[in-house]
């Protein structure tokens, strides 16, 4: 009999100490945060989490700055990357100001701590890039010339561009919306041509100095950015008006001296001339060539009938 005894006691034992070795087990894995992965062993986010950008359909010009906010604002700190490189963070702050360049398709991502659990988002920035506006010459002139003086009235100014302005590596057509000619007066304030859209422009008659560029503008997603040209100077002479000869008519006696005969009315500035010329018959007419290069002209001793008239000319510089 002593030998049953110790057999049950054994039996016993090994059944209570399995019991309580199961519910340890059991005990432990109910424990576990929601957030665990079975599969992996990795903790995944839970906190919803999104990014957001300052630029318009995330699209952005060259050389803007752009700010990124991490949502919600009220987490433990924030981590924000650029194409998985850290650049600001960990942190209390849910805003993020990249200090470099942002290049097109770059991707920032934030990840973020919230009581012990995570959040993460991501969004891809798309850059709105001109890559070349495009030069503008006085055509039959030399590029490199920036000013061009012409006559009052004068409508046979061409300004071109020896390639089309290029738009997200695609080159615009002849004809395209996105060219834009403008306008100044003052290189300072510039009005949009009405109907310049295209590569090359040829201006109406001048009646004012007047400065030409060509802007591009490109609008992605609601964001649009111009880029402008270099910007040409067409400077106009004054109007040109002869005016009026005072006395109009002289009645003289053979031998007798002319009076002094003056351009009335008549327009002057730095680069006008003045040129007398004499005619017998009304119809052709000559230069004279002695002191006849002002706004007066004194005949000098008439002997037949002659007819004098002015002409008015503006020397170019």
């Amino acid at each position: 009999m002593p030998h049953i005894v110790k057999k049950s006691y054994l039996t016993y034992c090994l059944a209570f100490c399995l019991a309580i070795s199961l519910l340890s087990i059991s005990a432990d894995y109910t424990s576990l945060p929601e957030s665990y992965n079975n599969s992996t062993g990795d903790l995944v986010a839970t906190v919803t989490t999104t990014l957001s950008s300052s630029a318009t359909g995330d699209t952005f010009c060259p050389g803007d700055a752009i700010t990124f906010t991490a949502l919600p604002d009220d987490a433990e700190s924030y981590s924000f990357y650029i194409n998985g490189v850290l650049k600001q963070g960990p942190y209390v702050n849910n805003i993020f100001l990249p200090s470099g360049i942002l290049f097109d398709q770059d991707k920032i991502t934030v990840n973020l701590q919230k009581t012990g659990d995570t959040g993460t988002a991501s969004l891809s920035i798309q850059e709105n890039r001109i890559d070349d506006p495009g030069k503008i010459y006085f055509k039959d002139h030399s590029d490199t010339l920036d000013q061009l003086t012409v006559c009052y009235g004068f409508n046979s100014v061409n300004i071109e561009s020896y390639r089309s302005a290029e738009v997200n590596g695609t080159l615009l057509a002849l004809t395209d919306n996105r060219y834009q000619w403008m306008s100044s007066t003052n290189n300072n304030t510039w009005t949009a041509i009405i109907g310049a859209n295209q590569r090359n422009y040829n201006p109406p008659g001048f009646t004012a100095t007047t400065y030409f560029r060509r802007d591009i503008i490109n609008d992605l997603n609601g964001t649009v950015c111009r880029s402008e040209s270099n910007a040409l100077k067409v400077e106009i002479e004054v109007e040109l008006e002869g005016g009026d000869i005072s006395p109009a008519e002289q009645t003289l006696c053979e031998g007798e001296v002319s009076d002094e005969l003056k351009v009335e009315n008549g327009v002057t500035g730095k680069t006008v001339t003045y040129q007398w010329q004499r005619s017998y018959d009304n119809n052709v007419f000559t230069d004279i060539l002695i002191n006849a290069n002002s706004m007066s002209y004194q005949p000098g001793t008439v002997n037949e009938t002659i007819i004098e008239r002015s002409g008015i000319f503006s020397m170019l510089r």
